[in-house]
C-alpha cells in the first residue's frame, strides 16, 4: 500500500476526515513552498480545526431554530420610529459579557421595532462565539 494511502487511512481512522480529503492538495502546496514537515502538520491540523469549527457553527445555527437569519451589522438604527436602544447598547450586548455572567435580556415594545431582528443578531454572535442558542418567542 503506497504511503499516501496509508496516511489517508490513518487520518480517517483518527476521524480527521477533512485533513484526509485535503491531504494531497496540502502536500502539493507544501512541495511548491518547500514547507518543513512541521509546517505540513500545522497546515493539516489547521484545516481540520477550521472545518470542525464551521461544522459546529452550522449545527448550532440549525439547532437555534431562528425564523430567519439577520446580523446586527445589517440592522438600521436610523429608521423612522426606532428609538430607545442605541447602537452603543447593541455593541455592548454583542460583546456577550451578559452571557458569561448568566444574565438574561428581554426586548419589549410594540410590533415592528426590530426586537426579533436584534435577538437573532445577538444569537448569531453567540453562536459564532461557540455558545449554544435556542430561539423562542414569549407567546
Amino acid at each position: 500500500m503506497p504511503e499516501l494511502a496509508k496516511v489517508k487511512e490513518l487520518l480517517k481512522y483518527l476521524k480527521l476526515n477533512e485533513s484526509a480529503a485535503k491531504l494531497e492538495e496540502i502536500l502539493r502546496n507544501a512541495a511548491i513552498k518547500n514547507n518543513t514537515p512541521l509546517e505540513v502538520i500545522e497546515t493539516l491540523l489547521a484545516c481540520e480545526s477550521q472545518s470542525r469549527r464551521e461544522k459546529g457553527r452550522i449545527k448550532r445555527t440549525k439547532a437555534a431554530a431562528f425564523p430567519y437569519q439577520e446580523t446586527l451589522e445589517s440592522f438600521d438604527f436610523n429608521r423612522k420610529g426606532f428609538r430607545g436602544i442605541t447602537k452603543l447598547h447593541i455593541k455592548q450586548l454583542s460583546e456577550l459579557t451578559w452571557l458569561e455572567s448568566a444574565f438574561n435580556i428581554m426586548f419589549l415594545g410594540p410590533p415592528g421595532l426590530g426586537k426579533t431582528r436584534l435577538s437573532i443578531g445577538l444569537g448569531i454572535k453567540a453562536i459564532d462565539a461557540g455558545y449554544n442558542v435556542s430561539f423562542v418567542t414569549l407567546e
